[in-house]
């Protein structure tokens, strides 16, 4: 009983060495999430759930997090996500939108995040992004 009593401090000592060091490592490299926000007129119909899915987004730990719109990026790599005073103002254009945006954190993400409301046939599929689909609430 005793070297079973030896044999579990060991192993819970080390379980939480070896659970410290991946926290500590998680959170000095933390995953880079981009998240794209359609800001397009179409999106007005469903602007009032976008800080709700924002929230949900940035509630991953571990993670920093670039916020951009399909006209051009709103902030940078930080800890949350902040809409600012990002408004649909715009017609939609999603094609080849990962041509039109040309800042360092769409090469520098490990995620990205397309939100929007577009119809799929709209939306080009080959980029790789995960698609948050917005639907109209009646």
């Amino acid at each position: 009983m005793r070297a079973f009593g030896r044999w579990l401090m060991l192993a819970l000592c080390l379980f939480g060495l070896t659970a410290g060091g991946y926290h500590a490592y998680l959170g000095s490299h933390p995953k880079k999430v981009l998240v794209i926000l359609d800001t397009s007129y179409p999106m007005g119909a469903v602007w009032e759930q976008v800080p709700a899915v924002l929230a949900s987004l940035a509630g991953s730990r571990y993670a920093v997090f670039a916020l951009a719109s399909d006209k051009g990026r709103i902030h940078g790599w930080q800890a949350s996500l902040e809409l600012g005073r990002a408004v649909p103002y715009a017609p939609r254009n999603l094609k080849d939108l990962r041509q039109q945006l040309q800042f360092p954190e769409l090469t520098e993400a490990s995620e990205i995040y397309l939100i929007t409301n577009a119809p799929p046939k709209e939306i080009s599929t080959s980029t790789g992004w995960k698609i948050i689909h917005l639907e109209q609430t009646h």
